[in-house]
């Protein structure tokens, strides 16, 4: 019998197993080499059959565990987590230069891990002297040099933010906007900071100069401020450069990506001196104080040459990017251009810079609306065009037109992972303008054979007795094409499925 609570139940059956146990024979107790076994699992690690899910693992975790309630303290959770081993969570102000390359080392990292998707009080916000940057940077003895990195640093990610804000094609995975109210320093003039962060860097380049003429303050002292002068150089070049790409000043950009590539060579140089040093004020729970009900997270930042290579690939987009202007020239060629991109998975910030660059309201690539480049299109894909073009409601189908191509180019600058499904919301836009360009077609093509002017060309086909739908059609085929190719890219076909996809690839 059960007294309401469970407990005579549970033992009675302990009881009838170790009864059956006894009564069978044959069987071993392996619960201590099971418990043994499991102690030598890592952390976060676990031992299931191929069908256990995560509907299975909710239902086994009860409420108020702190491994699914993220309201339960993470106590000393991340203690033994390396990316806080050798590290003070306590900050510090007297840093030596060695501990202030650490931080800054850090901080950027923090950057490009926010960069790639992670959130930024999980970032930033675990440094001290960023979230508390109110204690720390008003401190006369904080290293000011520190003081003018932080500073640049809030800087670049208000641009940043700004960018990636301004083209709105980021997806919750590629980007998070939100800063949890941390200021980015927008009370702070622009000139000013960037004049701080000059200023800042001709005075270690005059300790640098007195080290020569033989002013050294220790050993290394040369060769450690020209670190600290390489990583101020290389935020001021990253701030300035995306700047320059959103106000669409596409020399100076040029320029200064020169300038940062320069700077990412000095940064890398130099990366020895802050690689043995103890990075202080970094405390991963901190975002527990800004967020609460977030559950604790532990965020894997880039190492040196992980986030060297993030940089060195964005200029490698951003240079390819500035080339738009010169290699292209027609739209059939910006589509094939962003198609090549695409295929390359750009982070979010080069894709943001792309799509800021191809479109504004006014003008498509700086030079006439898209609905004139959609017009040259359509002239180019059937020498018969220019007698549909005459017809009055050509215009309206140009603006029309434009749309729905607006919305291919924005598709090339999403997220890879996300393409698909949009192709299919697009698909839809296409089929209705395949109608209303063959009405139009029609018309025009009685108004011709009546005036007795013959609309077909034998050798070319359907773009000459159709050109409006000829070219609605092709550019529905293509994004057909692109639909079917990224279902084998985020293989979603089965193999079962791959004979009548070639079949319908072939048709």
């Amino acid at each position: 019998m059960s007294d309401g609570t469970g407990g005579s139940s549970s033992r009675s059956h302990a009881e009838d197993l170790r009864t059956l146990l006894a009564d069978e024979g044959g069987w071993d107790d392996i619960t201590a080499s099971l418990r043994e076994d499991a102690k030598r699992l890592p952390r976060g690690a676990m031992v299931h059959g191929p069908r256990f899910s995560l509907y299975e693992a909710m239902s086994a975790l009860e409420i108020m565990d702190a491994k699914m309630d993220p309201g339960m303290d993470p106590g000393d959770a991340h203690k033994d987590h390396p990316a806080l081993k050798g590290a003070d969570t306590e900050a510090k102000i007297d840093l030596s230069k060695p501990e202030i390359l650490a931080v800054m080392d850090r901080l950027v990292a923090c950057l490009v891990a926010w960069c790639n998707g992670a959130m930024f009080c999980h970032t930033f916000l675990t440094c001290k002297y960023v979230q508390e940057d109110g204690k720390y940077l008003s401190n006369p003895q904080f290293p000011p040099v520190l003081k003018t990195f932080i500073t640049g640093m809030l800087k670049l990610c208000k641009e940043i933010r700004g960018v990636i804000l301004k083209a709105d094609i980021f997806e919750e995975e590629d980007f998070v906007p939100s800063t949890f109210d941390k200021s980015l320093c927008e009370s702070k003039p622009d000139r000013m900071a960037i004049l701080e962060i000059e200023t800042m860097m001709a005075q270690l380049d005059l300790k640098q100069q007195g080290a020569q003429g033989g002013k050294d303050e220790g050993p290394g002292a040369q060769d450690l401020d020209k670190a600290l002068s390489s990583r101020l150089e290389l935020v001021r070049g990253l701030w300035l450069m995306h700047q320059s790409l959103a106000e669409r000043k596409h020399e100076e950009a040029k320029a200064l990506i020169a300038k940062v590539e320069q700077s990412l060579k000095n940064v890398r140089v130099t990366q020895k001196f802050s690689s043995g040093a103890t990075t202080y004020g970094f405390d991963v729970n901190l975002a527990r104080t800004i967020v609460p009900h977030h559950p604790p997270r532990i965020v894997n930042l880039p190492n040196q040459i992980q986030t060297t290579l993030f940089f060195l690939n964005l200029t490698k987009h951003l240079k390819r990017l500035l080339c738009i202007g010169v290699k292209v020239q027609n739209l059939e060629h910006i589509i094939e251009y962003l198609q090549g991109l695409s295929v390359d998975s750009p982070g979010i910030l080069a894709r943001s810079h792309c799509l800021l660059m191809l479109h504004t309201e006014e003008k498509f690539m700086g030079r006439a609306s898209l609905a004139a480049f959609c017009r040259t299109s359509f002239m180019r894909f059937s020498p018969t065009f220019a007698l549909a073009d005459k017809d009055p409601d050509m215009k309206l189908l140009m603006d029309r037109v434009a749309k729905p191509i607006c919305l291919v180019l924005r598709l090339f600058c999403d997220n890879r992972a996300r393409q698909r499904r949009k192709i299919g919301k697009l698909l839809l836009d296409w089929g209705i303008l395949q109608q209303d360009s063959m009405v139009l077609d029609k018309r025009v093509q009685n108004k011709m054979d009546k005036e007795g002017i013959p609309m077909s060309i034998p050798a070319i086909g359907l773009p000459s007795k159709l050109p409006c739908f000829g070219w609605v059609f092709d550019q529905t085929l293509n994004l057909l094409q692109q639909h079917i190719l990224l279902s084998f890219e985020l293989e979603l076909f089965s193999p079962r499925e791959f004979a009548p996809a070639y079949w319908y690839w072939e048709r």
